[in-house]
């Protein structure tokens, strides 16, 4: 399903739609927030001691909610969980030379699986002197690349008389 922003050209709709959608997300985590803003109100009345007993939060958790929310200059948005994915993904390394290789070979048998090519890859990487990829990754680059000629693919049709 393909989403269409009409309102894309209209001055200021984009902050406007921004702002919905981290209001939105707030309140999806309204417990969550409550709870550490209950956290940090009874630590700022009755200390750090009488807190990490009461609630069985660390006391980095506690100063961290605590700095999250002056620099929020008292914002309870500041509360919300963030994320927790990770900033930077790993990216496969594969040569080039490999690459090219199972897509050489669906060219000619379009219907050929990862662990067929697996064995005809490794001879190839052998003799190259390269390290050969598991099934698993010659799976993805074929998925990633869509190796697949959608003319030569067979299809089957069930006939109902």
């Amino acid at each position: 399903m393909r989403i269409i922003w009409i309102y894309k050209w209209i001055r200021g709709v984009n902050n406007v739609y921004s702002l919905h959608m981290r209001e939105k997300e707030i309140e999806n985590y309204r417990d969550v927030i409550a709870f550490r803003l209950k956290v940090v109100e009874f630590f700022e009345r009755h200390g750090l001691r009488l807190t990490v007993v009461a609630f069985g939060v660390s006391k980095s958790t506690i100063y961290r909610w605590r700095k999250k929310l002056q620099q929020a200059e008292g914002a309870i948005s500041a509360l919300a969980p963030c994320s927790k994915a990770p900033k930077r993904k790993r990216k496969r390394e594969v040569s080039p030379q490999i690459i090219k290789f199972p897509e050489e070979l669906r060219r000619t048998h379009p219907r050929m699986g990862k662990e067929k090519i697996k064995i005809l890859l490794d001879e190839y990487c052998k003799s190259k002197g390269f390290c050969s990829p598991l099934a698993s990754t010659i799976g993805r680059m074929i998925k990633e690349r869509k190796y697949v000629n959608p003319l030569t693919q067979i299809e089957y049709f069930v006939s109902v008389n």
